[in-house]
């Protein structure tokens, strides 16, 4: 069995200096002003100018309404197209908010689908300085993964495995099992079928009864 564990990395230093170019897209207005010279702005990834070397971009993402997912999915879309193959490090910034776990979905899937992309995802103070961000860029370097800084400190987030129980998890009763057709889903149903005397309710888009009788 495995379960999700932050774990403590690293102490990012007060001050970074760091000469990297850093392109933002739909940063913060503070953060904006205070960068300056040292960053450049962007409104959507379609308007980076992609070099040949390694491109670094931070995309700003407001996880506090649903549209995260689909605003997080068109950027992603409008950026490979425009860096036509070249390699990219994508960091996905968001404050801690209500839907920050549907980013993960894309953050895992582009880059499965488009090699030359990392993308990761980095939980942030909405009041982060140029300084702390800077810093906890090279504490990263070109890390993916799932990271939160808090405090002083940088944070990861892991599968971690755990003892599994002893005896079967499954207890007597009415089981709802939701794709229970599909091939996963079918091994769940069999293993609460062995397990214990129990109602299984099997609900799915697909049929696929008869596989499981």
């Amino acid at each position: 069995l495995y379960q999700l564990e932050w774990t403590r990395m690293k102490r990012v230093p007060p001050r970074h200096v760091n000469a990297t170019p850093l392109v933002m897209i739909n940063a913060p207005a503070a953060l904006r002003a205070e960068a300056g010279a040292q960053a450049g702005f962007v409104d959507d990834m379609s308007e980076v100018a992609f070099g040949d070397d390694l491109t670094p971009l931070i995309l700003f993402v407001d996880t506090r309404t649903q549209d995260c997912f689909t605003d997080l999915v068109a950027h992603l879309q409008a950026g490979l197209r425009a860096a036509r193959g070249r390699k990219l490090l994508l960091t996905i910034a968001h404050a801690a908010g209500e839907w920050s776990d549907l980013l993960q979905g894309p953050r895992l899937v582009a880059p499965a689908e488009h090699p030359n992309l990392t993308a990761r995802l980095l939980a942030l103070s909405p009041n982060i300085s140029m300084d702390a961000l800077r810093g906890v860029l090279g504490a990263l370097e070109d890390q993916s993964g799932t990271f939160a800084l808090r405090g002083a400190y940088l944070w990861r987030k892991r599968l971690v495995q755990v003892p599994a129980p002893a005896g079967s998890p499954f207890k007597a009763g009415t089981h709802l099992v939701l794709g229970g057709t599909g091939g996963i889903g079918q091994h769940v149903v069999r293993a609460l079928a062995e397990a214990a005397p129990s109602r299984i309710l099997v609900v799915s888009r697909k049929s696929g009864a008869d596989s499981l009788a």
